[in-house]
């Protein structure tokens, strides 16, 4: 489930069409809006979105750029852009999917749905890491039981007194 979007784009035409999308798949998820790369990158950092909707240009810092800024720490996103020679690009930086403007409800819906499974995934993953974590760190936690065992067994290591 996608809770928190972010959506990047210069034309606040097409930020509200990108929002009406959203909220059409994720009614209850908090949508915020940025209208250039340096407002996407402070708003990336400080509200950690899960999901990145970016255009790819803009003004001043491109959407390219923004996704390089931020490299490994780029969220899950999908491009939405009138330029198709970026795409390639995009692909490069781990976008998710590459939706050409104008592109339809269907189109969308199909960017969506590889949203939700990449979003699944990357929480599946953090879920198995943390437990793996776990699992190391209770092998090798000190208890009281742990440390009778240990002396017990070297008690009785067969050293004659």
């Amino acid at each position: 489930m996608i809770e928190r979007v972010l959506i990047v784009d210069d034309e606040p035409l097409a930020r509200e069409r990108l929002a009406q999308l959203v909220r059409a798949q994720a009614p209850a998820a908090t949508l915020r809006e940025a209208g250039n790369g340096d407002d996407a990158l402070e708003l990336i950092r400080a509200w950690q979105p899960q999901l990145l909707l970016l255009d790819v240009q803009m003004p001043g810092r491109t959407g390219l750029d923004v996704a390089k800024t931020l490299g490994a720490r780029l969220p899950p996103t999908i491009f939405a852009t009138a330029y198709d020679e970026h795409a390639v690009a995009a692909f490069e930086l781990a976008a998710i999917d590459y939706l050409l403007k104008p592109f339809d409800d269907a189109r969308f819906l199909a960017a969506w749905q590889r949203a939700l499974r990449r979003t699944a995934t990357d929480q599946l993953l953090r879920q198995a890491r943390l437990l793996g974590a776990l699992g190391s760190a209770d092998a090798t936690v000190t208890t009281p039981a742990s440390i009778a065992a240990r002396s017990t067994s070297s008690d009785h290591s067969g050293a004659k007194s």
